[in-house]
């Protein structure tokens, strides 16, 4: 009796369900309608297109209005596909030539890194070389002191040749008069 009762209640609810259903679908399908007739008059080729491309059963009289909708969707969908199609087509043969391209010029960079490396191993140290690196290896504090005693022409290559941050120690440790003068010889141009 309780099942009864409660299945009684419940055919109100399940009316109104389908009649909500029923009407969401009727809405839906005269939007579409709607927008079929607009559509039918502005793309008739697209249309013959599609009907062309339809099986060979179905002629022009027998097709519906939503048929030829649908065909007409469906063909500017083939369409658009088609296009990004051969837009990724040329996009991936652009890529492929940036990849070889890339490729050879790596290569190339690899040889010529090789090269410069035999170069420098075959370098002698010439006496400037081995004087900057030891000027590099020095306390800055010992570097200033000594570049001070040193004529300007050398104290001025010395600098130029370090590492910058090197440099900046240096000077800071150097008394203000040499570390200035100094300064002034770096802001001129340097003579081979």
């Amino acid at each position: 009796m309780k099942k009864t009762l409660f299945l009684l209640r419940l055919i109100p609810v399940f009316l109104f369900v389908a009649i909500l259903s029923l009407s969401l679908r009727i809405g839906d399908a005269w939007y579409h309608f709607k927008e079929g007739e607009k559509m039918i008059g502005t793309s008739d080729a697209l249309a013959q297109n599609a009907i062309s491309m339809a099986p060979e059963a179905t002629t022009p009289q027998t097709l519906t209005e939503s048929e030829i909708l649908v065909l007409q969707q469906l063909a500017k969908r083939r369409a658009a596909l088609d296009e990004r199609e051969h837009i990724l087509t040329v996009k991936q043969k652009e890529l492929e030539q940036l990849e070889q391209q890339i490729t050879t010029q790596k290569k190339e960079l690899q040889s010529l890194q090789k090269k410069l490396e035999e170069q420098n191993l075959h370098l002698p140290d010439d006496d400037m070389t081995y004087l900057i690196k030891i000027y590099a290896n020095m306390r800055p504090q010992e570097a200033a002191r000594l570049l001070q005693t040193q004529d300007a022409e050398l104290r001025k290559k010395i600098i130029r040749r370090l590492p910058a941050p090197k440099s900046a120690a240096i000077l800071e440790k150097m008394d203000t008069e040499t570390a200035l003068s100094l300064t002034r010889e770096l802001n001129t141009p340097m003579q081979p």
